[in-house]
């Protein structure tokens, strides 16, 4: 079971996440909480799969994607419990910016071996809503987060369908607008 703390880490789209806490272990986690209409129309459902599909592996994921430990729910509400990171590229960049390029070299290196990851899994994942609220860092190890507007592909599958638009304007890839 968890505690969850008061503190909001963060809003999206889809839900809220705050801080929390497991009861047995005294870890400390992340959970996004998604309303259950919410959850069944727009998309929860979609994020835990396809975080639970990018760990369903030989090696149990990949350190550039953020770790899913689980979901539970209540009446009104799923809770997706993730890991607790430190903080997104966008807080980083307006706290400190990534000052060396030994720094920005290390994050671009991680995004694209985290989007590698997923783009060679057997049934491929595209993201959809790469931008820097969803690149958290834990240290300084950069993982791929906010997996709501991913898909799953088909085998032998390259693109999303034409019509299934997702992502933020301003950050979407040419071929989604």
């Amino acid at each position: 079971s968890f505690d969850v703390a008061t503190d909001c880490l963060g809003s999206g789209r889809f839900g809220f996440v705050f801080r929390c806490c497991n009861t047995q272990t005294r870890e400390q986690c992340a959970v996004k909480r998604i309303e259950k209409l919410r959850f069944e129309a727009e998309g929860g459902k979609k994020e835990i799969q396809v975080l639970m599909h990018a760990q369903d592996t030989d090696d149990g994921g990949h350190r550039n994607i953020v770790r899913f430990f689980g979901q539970l729910a209540d009446a009104h509400s799923v809770f997706i419990v993730m890991l607790l990171c430190d903080e997104t590229l966008e807080e980083r960049i307006q706290r400190k910016g990534l000052e060396s390029p030994v720094e920005r070299h290390r994050a671009a290196l991680e995004l694209c071996e985290g989007l590698s990851y997923l783009h060679t899994l057997p049934e491929a994942v595209m993201h959809r809503d790469l931008k820097p609220s969803n690149l958290l860092f834990k240290g300084d190890c950069l993982k791929i987060a906010d997996m709501g507007q991913s898909r799953i592909l088909a085998r032998g599958e390259t693109a999303v369908p034409t019509g299934s638009q997702g992502g933020t304007m301003g950050w979407m890839s040419p071929e989604e607008i």
